[in-house]
This record gives C-alpha cells, structure tokens and sequence, in this order.
C-alpha cells in the first residue's frame, strides 16, 4: 500500500520506481506519480485527537522523485511528496488534511546499496469539528537498498507522529 510504503520507507525505492522518468539536459532523473489516498484514524492510536474520535479522510497525493548519480558512482535522490483532501469524523464534521515529506538520501562508491539522509514529515488536520492533529518529525535515515532496511533516528518531533524506531502509525495516517 501507497501510504505504508511512503511512510515507512521514505520515498526513496517506490520513487525510483515511479511512472514517468525523464531525464534532464544535467542527466537526473525524474519520476512524477499522482494517486489517490485514504486514511482513517482514530483517538485509540493518535493521542492528539479527541477520546472517542474518529476520521476518515480522502484526496490526492502527488510524489516528485529527482535521482542523479555522478561520474564517481555516487546517486543523490531528492524526493517530495504531497497529499491533500478532505476528511470527515464520526459527527459529520468536515476537515481539510495536508501532509508533506521531504527525503533526501545519497550513498557512496564505496557502499553504493547504503544511503544515508535526512527525512521532514508533517501530517495536519484542521475543520469544524473539534479535531487537530499537527504533528511531524525531522530524522537522520540510513536505508538499505539490498536488504530493505529503513531507519529514521529522530532529531524533533512535533505531536505524536509515530513510534520510533520501528515507524508504528499514530498521529499521521500517511
């Protein structure tokens, strides 16, 4: 799933494996994908909402993907993504909900599978009703591209975003 992938491995690997790459006059690659999401989120898992809340939320996420490698074999990889839409709780009460990540990640010619970076994520939601969540937190990453292992060590965190080190869903559902 889109949003599990997104926030538990950054965005770097389903990026580079996006739809439409396009390589630049500079030799980057570049990889657009807009998709819809889904979310539903409750006070059970995310502290910041009301006891005995619930939101269910939709709209639209849009992931930007900039991989460059130089002529030393070293891969930069720039990624953002994006979502927005609207979410309603167990009232009827409207919301508006925006998250964004930003993922920056390079390896080395020596270790050329081992990326090292640094990773922002904010999820926010605000409306009528009488839930807000604004949450976010700004890491270290080190990811694994053979192996699949992802890690985010904290440097701030903002709300109850998840659990760290092993990236459990609380206050941001994408």
């Amino acid at each position: 799933m889109w949003k599990q992938l997104v926030a538990a491995a950054g965005i770097s690997v389903a990026l580079i494996t996006g739809t439409g790459a396009v390589t630049s006059a500079s030799g980057a690659d570049t990889s657009t994908d807009t998709f819809p999401v889904s979310f539903s989120m409750s006070s059970d898992h995310c502290s910041e909402m009301p006891a005995g809340s619930t939101v269910e939320g939709e709209g639209t996420m849009t992931i930007i993907v900039n991989t460059h490698t130089d002529n030393s074999g070293v891969t930069r990889i720039i990624g953002t993504a994006q979502a927005s839409g609207i979410a309603h709780d167990g009232d009827g009460n409207q919301y508006r909900f925006h998250y964004a990540n930003i993922y920056r990640t390079a390896n080395s010619a020596q270790q050329p599978d081992l990326y090292n970076g640094t990773m922002v994520d904010q999820f926010a939601i605000s409306g009528a009703g009488p839930v807000r969540v604004s949450n976010g937190f700004r890491g270290t990453t080190v990811e694994n591209f053979a192996t699949g292992q992802f890690s985010v060590d904290p440097i701030w965190i903002k709300g109850d975003p998840r659990t760290f080190p092993d990236l459990a869903v609380r206050c941001d559902p994408l």
